[in-house]
């Protein structure tokens, strides 16, 4: 499998994570540093690609 920068495969994870997260033994909250509107998507990516401003997880809001 060859993953690309910002790709990672999660869906092979995700049940195990899912469950994690509703028995409270993880919270994926603590990784967001940016909150955005989807308008501003782009931005967020740039963030993201290029680690600018700390950056580990954007989360677009519609």
């Amino acid at each position: 499998m060859t993953l690309k920068m910002g790709q990672a495969p999660a869906r092979s994870y995700m049940d195990l994570l899912y469950n994690k997260i509703i028995r409270k033994e993880i919270d994926p909250t603590k990784i967001i540093t940016h909150q955005m509107p989807l308008h501003d998507a782009a931005i967020g990516y740039d963030l993201f690609n290029k680690k600018k401003d700390n950056c580990i997880k954007v989360v677009l809001k519609p």
